[in-house]
């Protein structure tokens, strides 16, 4: 995005959000915040359900469908790029409720979970995989969405090394957005 002018910059990510927001939402995730170029989304709150790993592996690998849809609206508007995007899931326990300040408070979620997720993320390029599961969400859907292990990652922030999974065989994944 280096280059591109602010006001086209707001253009072409509100084209990107929207469309990943209505993925997100149809699935069931609730938007958390937009984090420059990034959106933090979380499943199973407010209202609770036992599938929210699936929902959010399913909605991941819909978002990297419409990657191309939404590429190909931003060159009919003029850019000259082609966005990329990596996803990391994590599943477990997190605090949620109205945090912040006096002045203002949001409907965030936070904690360990919250965090792996996040250095997930960070990692896909390193991996190669677009979409990069922890253990905890691998566990929740092993029996029903097909997957293949990356390999054994030490982040910051934990002692133990956690085994990471990519939906698919991965190399499905790693096209998309060659």
């Amino acid at each position: 995005m280096i280059g591109v002018r602010p006001v086209k910059r707001v253009e072409m990510l509100n084209i990107h959000f929207s469309r990943m927001a209505e993925i997100i939402l149809r699935h069931g995730g609730t938007l958390d915040k937009y984090i420059g170029d990034a959106i933090m989304t979380f499943w199973g709150a407010p209202v609770p359900t036992d599938d929210h790993p699936e929902r959010a592996v399913l909605a991941a690998k819909e978002m990297l469908e419409a990657l191309e849809d939404v590429n190909k609206t931003l060159r009919d508007r003029g850019f000259d790029l082609n966005l990329k995007i990596g996803i990391g899931l994590s599943t477990g326990a997190a605090t949620i409720g109205n945090i912040g300040s006096e002045q203002k408070l949001n409907y965030t979620v936070v904690g360990d979970t919250v965090n792996l997720a996040s250095r997930l993320e960070s990692i896909t390029k390193e991996y190669n995989s677009l979409i990069v599961l922890s253990e905890y969400t691998y566990e929740r859907i092993k029996d029903r969405i097909d997957c293949s292990v990356l390999g054994n990652v030490k982040v910051k922030g934990r002692e133990q090394p956690v085994t990471i999974y990519a939906p698919g065989d991965g190399a499905s994944l790693r096209k998309i957005q060659s």
